[in-house]
């Protein structure tokens, strides 16, 4: 490590002279890919392997040894990512070592005192990497009302418009197929027919959309003959 700073230092003084003087031009430095995945080393001697988790933020890294034949290495490990060069230390008491490493260019093995190869992301042939996104959550659940006060005092208007029990029964199926009800809404709705058995045609055209079927009791008095009532009770009874 001594070796390699002070090439470095002489390297950076080197630059800058050249640079001073008009004779060299800034080159861009190569990036090299990210180090973030999951990776399998093994170490030269083939003595220990195991996995490591590592995440990069700029050039810092951060991970962890997730496991390690043997308990070899383990913990949590830091360190610095310059160009293609990982250089990773344990974190913790002690002066542990540092590993060093080169980045392949596909980012997919890196090699030193450990060899690595990437088990995900994995990459394309081409060298971009393909990480399959999570599905989206699914769309929330629609909110379900009853018809609101202003709509249905207009439907009860369109029902009382009609003169045939045809005709208001085709202004209540129309209705159901795009609004929701209550049963006090309902116990409105049956009074408009004079025939009971309307009555029970124009509660089986609404009962799909009867949002709180448990109070179809209250539909009963709308009823005079026993037959009827016992026919609501039937068609308000829980569904499977």
């Amino acid at each position: 490590m001594i070796r390699m700073r002070l090439g470095t230092a002489i390297g950076v003084g080197l630059v800058v002279a050249l640079a001073a003087a008009g004779r060299v031009e800034a080159q861009p430095r190569p990036r090299a890919p990210s180090v973030t995945g999951i990776w399998q080393w093994r170490m030269r001697d083939n003595r220990a392997f195991g996995r490591m988790f590592l995440i990069q933020e700029g050039a810092v890294v951060r991970g962890a040894f997730l496991e390690s034949s043997g308990n070899a290495l383990s913990g949590d490990v830091e360190g610095m990512v310059e160009g293609r060069r990982l250089m990773l230390r344990r974190r913790g008491p002690g002066r542990d070592p540092e590993f060093t490493f080169m980045v392949d260019p596909s980012g997919t093995r890196m090699w030193g005192e450990l060899t690595a190869q990437r088990l995900f992301p994995v990459a394309a042939p081409g060298g971009e990497w393909e990480v399959e996104a999570p599905p989206p959550p699914p769309p929330p659940p629609p909110v379900i009302r009853p018809i609101d006060e202003g709509s249905f005092n207009q439907l009860l208007a369109a029902i009382t418009r009609e003169s045939f029990a045809e005709s208001r029964m085709s202004v209540v199926t129309q209705a159901a197929g795009y609004h929701y009800f209550i049963v006090d809404q309902v116990a409105r709705i049956l009074p408009l027919f004079v025939f009971e058995e309307s009555r029970i045609k124009a509660l089986e055209t609404l009962r799909p959309r009867i949002l709180d079927p448990q109070n179809g009791f209250k539909l009963s008095e709308q009823f005079s003959y026993a037959s009827s009532r016992q026919r609501v009770q039937q068609i308000m009874a829980p569904r499977p």
